[in-house]
């Protein structure tokens, strides 16, 4: 693991926890757990791993809709906290570092939400695309979501931002950089009680081409990237997208 992912694996802990929750509404994470299902065509029982899960939102869905949840997340406070929600449902959480963590079992299908997978640089996330490949069954089934590859990045970069998130509110000053491509930020967390927080992260940026050959390399085709969790096919302009690629 660089020093730069590690930077980024200390940013989900403390106080982001909270305001990342805050971000994200019920009826985004229900609606991607119905693409999910529909894009991976899985049954009663399907097997789904989720890497970088966080507080394993997608985990808990997917295992209401009947399928068997293998999720893994760095973060000892994320996974403990979905052991304790999962309680009763076919949900393994594990800690580890999904790039190197051998995983036992074979999969319907992959999925890497979130934006998380922007935390890795080139070398790292082939080492994960390999793991990957190794883990899905023939045919298997991998769904990314990002808003930080190049054609979302250099269409909506912004230098400096404010957003009220719950009741925080939430600076992000950011930069781009070359060699390799990356968006490197300061995010600045003001509570209610006046308290501040400031937090490094950096995403590293890769064009859908670029993402194209990598899974390639590592035997998988990209088959569909959308816009939307409904299905919308991505085009230049849209803020996120959905990749999804196929064990070959």
């Amino acid at each position: 693991m660089t020093g730069v992912e590690e930077q980024n694996r200390v940013f989900f802990e403390g106080i982001y926890q909270e305001v990342w929750r805050s971000m994200i509404p019920d009826a985004l994470t229900e609606a991607e757990a119905d693409f999910i299902v529909s894009t991976a065509a899985l049954k009663q029982g399907g097997n789904v791993l989720d890497l970088m899960c966080g507080y394993g939102r997608h985990a808990l869905a997917l295992a209401a809709r009947g399928c068997s949840v293998v999720a893994i997340d760095s973060s000892e406070a994320y996974i403990q906290e979905l052991q304790e929600r999962a309680e009763g449902l076919p949900i393994t959480a594990l800690v580890g570092d999904v790039a190197t963590m051998p995983v036992e079992g074979s999969f319907h299908a992959a999925i890497c939400m979130g934006n998380s997978f922007s935390f890795l640089s080139r070398q790292t996330l082939l080492q994960l695309f390999r793991q990957i490949h190794a883990a899905l069954l023939p045919g298997g089934m991998l769904v990314i979501n990002t808003w930080m590859i190049a054609e979302i990045v250099f269409r909506h970069f912004k230098e400096r931002e404010w957003h009220q998130v719950g009741p925080y509110k939430y600076l992000v000053e950011s930069s781009y950089r070359t060699q390799p491509s990356r968006v490197c930020a300061e995010h600045t967390i003001v509570c209610t009680d006046g308290s501040v927080e400031s937090l490094q992260a950096t995403d590293f940026v890769f064009s859908l081409s670029e993402l194209t050959d990598m899974l390639a390399q590592c035997g998988m085709q990209v088959v569909q990237v959308y816009a939307t969790p409904r299905c919308k096919p991505f085009q230049l302009g849209d803020n996120k997208a959905y990749i999804v690629a196929q064990k070959a």
